[in-house]
C-alpha cells in the first residue's frame, strides 16, 4: 500500500508539480520593495507572469479572472487528491486483509475456532434457552451449544479447601507408610542394597529367620519384614475463638473432613447459581463467527 502511494505520488510531483513550479519560480522582488503592500499582494501576479499553457488555460476557464493567472489553487487540490489517494488504498487494502482472514478462518473446523464470547448480557437474556433464540434470530448461522457462566464462589471454595484435606491426607499416609533410609558407612559404595534392619523376634525363631534371610525368599530378592510405625497425628482447634485444642489421628480426621466436604459439594452442585453477563456459544460452522 505505502508503495503504490508513493509512486503515485511521485509521478504526479513529477510530472505536474514540479514543472509548474519551475516555470514560475518565486519573486520576492516585490516583498522589498519602498512602496506598501496590503495584505493580497503577495499573492497577486503580474500579467508578464501569468499561465500560458493551454492545458491549464482548458482546466480553468470556469473560475474567475484572478484565478486564472494564479497556479497556487494547484497545491490545495493536489492535497485533497492524495488524501483521497490515501483513503481509498487503505480502505481496499482492509477489505484484502479481511477477505484473507475470513478465507483462513473458513478452513478450520476446531471447536475453539466455531466459538464466541458474547459479554454484557442484560438481565432478561441469562438463559440458554434465550441466547441460543436470540443468536439464531440474527441469521448468522445455527447454534450448536451455549454455556452460561454462573457465579460458582461458593464452590470453588469447596473444592479449594477439599484439594487442600486431600493433599494433608496424602502427606499422612506418606509418613505412615514410608519406607526408613538405610544407613550405610560412607567409606565405601556398596555393590548391593543392604535390606533394613529386621524387627526383634521370640528366640525359638531366630534360627528359621537366620535362615530365611540369608537364603533369601526364592525370588532372588532379601526379604524385609514390616516396620511398626505410629500414625501421625494433627492438632486441631475448637471452641469459642478456637482457644482449646486436642491432638487426634490425622488419617481419620483428614478422612473424616473429605467425606463431609463431598457431601457438601454434591448438595452444592444441585444448587441453581445466579448467572453472569457472560456465555459462550458455539456454532456449527467457522463462517457463523
Amino acid at each position: 500500500m505505502a508503495t503504490k502511494f508513493l509512486a503515485v505520488t511521485l509521478f504526479f510531483a513529477l510530472a505536474v508539480i514540479k514543472p509548474v513550479h519551475d516555470r514560475y519560480p518565486d519573486d520576492e522582488s516585490h516583498f522589498h520593495g519602498n512602496h506598501t503592500h496590503n495584505d493580497t499582494a503577495m499573492f497577486h501576479v503580474s500579467p508578464s507572469r501569468s499561465m500560458r499553457l493551454d492545458t491549464f488555460d482548458t482546466l480553468v476557464s470556469y473560475l474567475p479572472d484572478e484565478m486564472q493567472t494564479d497556479y497556487l489553487w494547484m497545491y490545495p487540490v493536489f492535497a485533497y487528491l492524495f488524501t483521497g489517494l490515501a483513503l481509498y488504498l487503505v480502505v481496499s487494502e482492509t477489505r484484502k486483509i479481511i477477505e484473507i482472514r475470513q478465507e483462513y478462518l473458513g478452513s478450520q473446523s476446531t471447536l475453539t475456532d466455531r466459538t464466541i464470547r458474547l459479554s454484557g448480557i442484560p438481565l432478561e437474556l441469562r438463559s440458554e434457552e434465550k441466547i441460543k433464540a436470540f443468536v439464531e434470530e440474527l441469521g448468522i448461522g445455527k447454534v450448536e451449544s451455549v454455556t452460561l457462566c454462573r457465579k460458582w464462589k461458593e464452590l470453588d471454595d469447596l473444592m479449594t479447601k477439599r484439594m487442600d484435606y486431600l493433599r494433608r491426607l496424602e502427606e499422612a499416609w506418606t509418613v505412615y507408610l514410608g519406607s526408613r533410609n538405610v544407613e550405610r558407612s560412607l567409606e565405601s559404595l556398596p555393590i548391593a542394597r543392604p535390606p533394613p534392619p529386621e524387627p526383634v523376634m521370640a528366640d525359638d525363631e531366630d534360627d528359621e529367620n537366620e535362615r530365611s534371610g540369608l537364603m533369601g525368599n526364592g525370588s532372588g530378592q532379601p526379604h524385609v519384614s514390616p516396620h511398626p510405625r505410629l500414625r501421625p497425628r494433627t492438632r486441631i482447634w475448637y471452641g469459642r475463638f478456637n482457644l482449646k485444642s486436642k491432638v487426634v489421628d490425622a488419617i481419620h480426621y483428614y478422612e473424616e473432613r473429605l467425606r463431609t466436604i463431598d457431601d457438601q459439594i454434591r448438595a452444592l452442585r444441585q444448587k441453581e447459581f445466579e448467572p453472569m453477563p457472560l456465555a459462550f456459544v458455539t456454532m456449527d460452522t467457522v463462517a457463523a463467527c
